[in-house]
């Protein structure tokens, strides 16, 4: 079994192109901000009340999210950007700022450790 080093540098390689693109924004994935989230909450010990807990507070960030861009798929380019900048930025800032915060008090190594890496690293 190859080590965890070795997939993360076969992994860099196979995206090293898209550095190379002009006039390209490389952003994250919020599915799969979301995904990690939700698989921090499965994790759990399923005695657990799940409500308020980290994990559901950052799935509910993107929840916010993806509520948003659902009301806003039949709108036009412009509008959807005027419509994220009014209402999808006061979330983001929000998330930043929470997800600086619970940085310093997760483990990096659980799931919800790695679900809040994902999104600082994008």
């Amino acid at each position: 079994m190859p080590s965890r080093n070795a997939s993360v540098l076969r992994a860099r390689r196979r995206y090293s192109g898209y550095h190379k693109v002009q006039k390209v924004t490389l952003v994250g994935c919020w599915a799969h901000a979301r995904r990690k989230y939700d698989e921090a909450l499965k994790a759990m010990p399923p005695s657990q009340d799940k409500t308020g807990t980290v994990a559901e507070q950052g799935l509910q960030f993107c929840n916010q999210l993806f509520a948003i861009e659902r009301e806003l798929k039949d709108e036009s380019p412009k509008k959807r950007f005027t419509i994220r900048e009014e209402r999808s930025r006061p979330v983001l800032d929000a998330y930043l700022e929470w997800l600086r915060h619970q940085r310093s008090r997760t483990l990096p190594r659980s799931k919800l450790g790695k679900a809040i890496t994902y999104s600082l690293n994008q």
